[in-house]
């Protein structure tokens, strides 16, 4: 039996010994948006529009001020990248987040595991979406099955 990717979170179906080792670390990370840098809708289809700042360098803001142009950009995401985004909430691990569209899309979206990070790393690039560390397991014999049964404040012994 294989280990599997994202254990504890809502991650299925991506055993980690199919995956190429420089993806195994991501797999466990935690995307979030990044609300304080945009603003974002959901049409009636479900697809995402994400809009915010252009990420202009210096001679850019100047040639913008002299041949106009908004300081805003839109972007309306397809199927697939609406639902990325709709999952990087804080509660799913990039494992899940594959899981969830190889389920919905199957071969469609085929290589899954490269398709949903080559997504991510634009996002982050462009400062949408921040990574968390997934939360480290706890140690042995620390969950709730060690408790003793004591109530709080009672005496030893």
């Amino acid at each position: 039996m294989s280990a599997r990717a994202g254990r504890g979170r809502r991650s299925k179906g991506i055993p980690l010994d199919v995956v190429p080792p420089r993806f195994r670390r991501i797999l466990a990370a935690v995307p979030v948006r990044n609300e304080a840098q945009m603003e974002w809708t959901v049409d009636g289809k479900g697809l995402v529009t994400i809009t915010h700042a252009k990420n202009l360098k210096g001679w850019e803001r100047w040639l913008m001020k002299r041949v106009g142009g908004s300081p805003i950009i839109r972007r309306k995401l397809d199927g697939p990248g609406s639902d990325i985004w709709l999952l990087c909430d804080g509660r799913h691990d990039v494992a899940a987040i594959c899981g969830e569209l190889d389920r919905k899309y199957r071969e469609r979206i085929e290589p899954v595991l490269k398709r949903v990070t080559a997504f991510l790393e634009i996002l982050l690039s462009r400062g949408l979406i921040m990574l968390r560390a997934p939360a480290p397991a706890p140690p042995a014999g620390t969950g709730p099955k060690a408790a003793t049964g004591r109530k709080k404040g009672a005496p030893q012994g």
